[in-house]
């Protein structure tokens, strides 16, 4: 040891104690007449110190603790706001119905009209949805005529089976299921206005319905969020939702109509 580097202090004939600056120790020898018996180290007070392994197994767990704690209540926070956003997005549309009744002499809008024969090739079969000509669309598309929110960017006066475009359209609790067909809102229209022909192919199934004849608004419900067909079979027996297929089990399908 290099003494020039040490300083001395205690009693020399019973122990002495070596300040070592480098190493920041304090060493103690206890002394014994004629021989050393013991040493002992001691760090200085002002020493950091930091976490011993279990402790630091402990806050990890309580870190885990609260995480599995706030999740649940999180992700219902996350699925409220959605819901907010979705009916704030719909509320934009759903003022179309009554500005239809009013431009229609008290008509309500079905779910949608009857197919005239000639298909896609018959222009009775198109429709005026804002920015163009579309074959068939569906009640939800002329709602958002009737107030202004386009629902195409390039109506088809051929595909009945195109996704809605604008954002006011998509549910962000389901914000893949876009297509005409295979929609997230489902439209009461067995009872508003089912506009199909029925077997004869010369009347409506339910068509006209006027607005005057409903006696209950504030109890009547115009659409709601729907699974379509799929909503016959167990969950268990559900399929997945498919944008562009026709599978009744799948969630979904046929989801446009409200049964």
């Amino acid at each position: 040891m290099n003494l020039s580097s040490t300083s001395f202090n205690g009693t020399f004939n019973n122990s002495f104690t070596i300040l070592s600056h480098p190493e920041n120790i304090n060493l103690t020898f206890l002394w014994n007449s004629s021989s050393i018996l013991k040493m002992q180290s001691t760090p200085f007070k002002d020493r950091v110190s930091g976490f011993t392994l279990i402790e630091l197994l402990v806050v990890i767990a309580l870190i885990g603790i609260l995480a599995a704690m706030l999740l649940p209540v999180l992700v219902k926070a996350k699925i409220k706001a959605k819901g907010a956003q979705a009916i704030g997005n719909f509320r934009n549309i759903t003022h179309g119905w009554h500005m239809y009744s009013d431009e229609n002499d008290d008509l309500i809008l079905p779910g949608r009209f009857g197919k005239e024969s000639g298909g896609s090739k018959n222009p009775k079969n198109w429709y005026e949805v804002g920015n163009g000509l579309k074959y068939r669309p569906r009640w939800v598309a002329y709602l958002g005529t009737q107030a202004g929110v386009f629902p195409f960017k390039s109506p088809s006066k051929s595909n009945d089976r195109q996704d809605y475009d604008h954002k006011s359209y998509i549910n962000p609790l389901r914000p893949i299921w876009k297509d005409e067909r295979n929609y997230s809102f489902g439209y009461n229209y067995q009872f508003l206005g089912n506009g199909r022909f029925d077997s004869t192919k010369k009347n409506y199934v339910n068509f006209p319905v006027y607005r005057g004849s409903i006696q209950n608004h504030a109890g009547t419900v115009m659409a709601a969020s729907c699974i379509g067909t799929a909503a016959g079979f167990k969950e268990i027996e559900r399929a997945g939702y498919s944008n562009q297929g026709k599978k009744y089990n799948a969630e979904g399908n046929h989801g446009w109509s409200l049964d």
